[in-house]
């Protein structure tokens, strides 16, 4: 099936410029070119587009009103901006309807990448309710004591820059979020961020700021809909698991990108249930007893129940908004790693191993679902079969 992808510009150059360098698409995606807001949202109404790159300083209506109201009628597409527009004030006001914030001028080899990244992510979601859900999501809520914590630390006369960044590092609702923002093109670092404490440092004070009271990115979650022993213990799973992973690449002396890489995805490697129990808690819970009654595995009770994996969503959800390929490959194929056909494999490695290591190690952990079986094909594919037992006798003492 042909991806439908639309280009909104208001200046004819730009759309004739990029019209000469999609031709090469033309096998895989239908190109459709408009000039404005409003030609955009009568072109919707006539098919189903799974992407729209909008500029961002247009006359009568601009990227971000236009992106927020696809987001209303067409939720399941995915939004992205690209523009020359370099206001930091103006650019943060998009960061809730779009997804990436593409600067003029921009990689087209990236920019077609990271399009067909997230269709061909979509496409393991089936639903298009359920996509369409995920694609709205402009942020996870965040744990309530930790939430607090960092606006009063914010309110201070003098705010401690590394407490926030402890702080944030210790929630995915935050993190997540840094992360999408500080990788975003407007910011025009060479390299891309995965590293916690380095966004934060990048971004500094005054954008923190203005996400926490001006934008309110971030929310605290209910507590009568996500019980705080599930975010408890999933944040508990999340930040011990990637401490494992920092465990075992600096003993093997690993790089320090597939560090950065690997610990991230540790991180957020279950973001998926905390989107389940935020939007879905019913079936969620659902899952939960199917899991209790049936003693089926975890995978197998949420595609009975909902019809797809956390892994799913939650890689879905990061690779909309910018997360580099390797941290979302790992959390995508984190129970099931032969299922990838790439060839880098260490940060995916990294994560099923541990994973499946902090099930081992702390056996008593059953409030939350989880602990998959270790995949060993994958493991001697990739070399590693006889470096397990090293790791994890490591791991217990470090335990």
């Amino acid at each position: 099936k042909m991806k439908k992808i639309l280009f909104v510009d208001d200046e004819k150059n730009i759309l004739d410029g990029l019209r000469r360098t999609l031709r090469d698409m033309r096998n895989e995606w239908e190109v459709f070119f408009v000039d404005s807001g409003s030609a955009a949202l009568e072109l919707m109404k006539q098919h189903e587009i799974d992407a729209i790159v909008s500029d961002m300083r247009m006359p009568e209506m601009d990227g971000s009103q236009l992106l927020a109201e696809v987001m209303t009628v067409s939720p399941f597409t995915a939004r992205f901006i690209l523009s020359g527009q370099s206001d930091k004030e103006v650019i943060l006001k998009t960061i809730g309807p779009v997804h990436q914030y593409f600067s003029k001028p921009s990689d087209m080899a990236m920019i077609k990448a990271t399009i067909n990244s997230a269709i061909e992510l979509r496409a393991r979601l089936r639903d298009k309710t359920l996509t369409g859900m995920i694609a709205r999501i402009e942020s996870l809520p965040s744990i309530p004591q930790i939430y607090v914590d960092i606006v009063n630390e914010l309110r201070r006369d003098e705010p401690d820059i590394g407490r926030i960044t402890s702080l944030i590092e210790c929630d995915m609702g935050f993190s997540t979020k840094v992360l999408q923002i500080v990788n975003s093109s407007f910011f025009g670092i060479p390299n891309h961020i995965s590293n916690i404490r380095q966004a934060v440092s990048y971004l500094g004070l005054d954008v923190i700021k203005s996400l926490v009271f001006y934008l309110k990115i971030f929310h605290a979650f209910d507590s009568h809909i996500i019980p705080a022993a599930f975010l408890d213990n999933l944040m508990q799973h999340s930040l011990c698991t990637a401490k494992y992973v920092r465990h075992i690449i600096e003993k093997e002396k690993y790089s320090e990108g597939i560090l950065d890489n690997s610990f991230t995805a540790a991180c957020f490697h279950d973001v998926g249930k905390l989107i389940f129990y935020s939007w879905m808690p019913e079936k969620y819970r659902q899952v939960c007893e199917v899991i209790a009654t049936e003693h089926c595995s975890e995978i197998e009770a949420e595609r009975t129940v909902i019809g797809v994996t956390h892994s799913e969503v939650g890689a879905y959800l990061l690779c909309l908004w910018g997360l580099r390929d390797e941290i979302v490959e790992a959390i995508l194929f984190h129970h099931q790693p032969s299922e990838c056909n790439r060839n880098n494999f260490r940060e995916l490695a990294m994560l099923h191993v541990t994973d499946f290591f902090y099930y081992k190690l702390h056996p008593d952990k059953k409030e939350m679902p989880g602990g998959e079986p270790l995949d060993e094909e994958f493991i001697r594919k990739c070399g590693l079969t006889d470096r397990l037992p090293v790791w994890f006798e490591a791991l217990e003492v470090k335990k």
